[in-house]
């Protein structure tokens, strides 16, 4: 059975090129977001680290007046078997 998972390294780069295409620093981005450390935004642009919190990619959807899902990338998993016990 194959399965979707977030591409981290990929979701990274879609965020850095959001900020980078908007003409944004990561400190505009923290301070936007009401962080307390940029260092939160650069862990989210560095591939395999941190992915941003669901409240934040709201934010930065709107930030970046786009869509989770323009954020988010996806990759198919397989070989695995989902068991579901309902």
């Amino acid at each position: 059975m194959e399965y979707i998972g977030i591409d981290k390294e990929g979701t990274a780069n879609n965020i850095k090129n959001m900020i980078k295409r908007r003409g944004l620093t990561y400190k505009v981005v923290q301070e936007e977001l009401g962080l307390g450390s940029v260092q939160a935004v650069y862990g989210w642009t560095r591939r395999n680290n941190n992915l941003p919190t669901v409240d934040n990619l709201v934010c930065l959807a709107r930030l970046f007046d786009c869509s989770m899902d323009d954020m988010i990338a996806t990759t198919t998993y397989g070989g695995g078997v989902i068991e579901n016990d309902r």
